[in-house]
């Protein structure tokens, strides 16, 4: 069996600690882009929501922030919450490893791009 995401994208805001705890909360954009059935270009952003533990999850919010892209890789984990609502299930990535990319920065900040990884963007990367 295999469960392995590897993910290059932008931070969607900075790291978040959970309080009084070593867990650390993060979300990273990516996007995909093809062409229509009319040759129209379309595009797609997909939002994946990562948790980090300890120094990982230290070094993550110490080095990294928003609009800046990185290389993640981790696990899909899926966590059930119970309230008064019902059951409410949630998927997220579990942070295994992750890479920073040379020319992660992009003015420090998101905009409308922020998603955009091109060929460049990805070269030398251990995957």
């Amino acid at each position: 069996m295999l469960n392995k995401v590897q993910i290059i994208g932008r931070l969607t805001g900075d790291v978040e600690k959970i309080e009084n705890a070593d867990v650390y909360k993060f979300s990273v954009a990516t996007n995909r882009t093809w062409k229509d059935k009319d040759g129209e270009k379309q595009e797609e952003v997909e939002f994946v929501n990562f948790t980090a533990f300890s120094k990982m999850g230290e070094t993550i919010m110490q080095y990294m922030h928003k609009g800046e892209m990185h290389y993640f890789e981790g696990r899909l984990q899926t966590r059930m919450v119970e309230n008064e609502n019902g059951k409410r299930y949630y998927t997220g990535v579990v942070l295994e490893k992750f890479s920073f990319l040379p020319n992660g920065k992009k003015d420090g900040a998101v905009n409308k791009d922020t998603a955009k990884v091109s060929e460049a963007d990805i070269e030398d990367l251990p995957i």
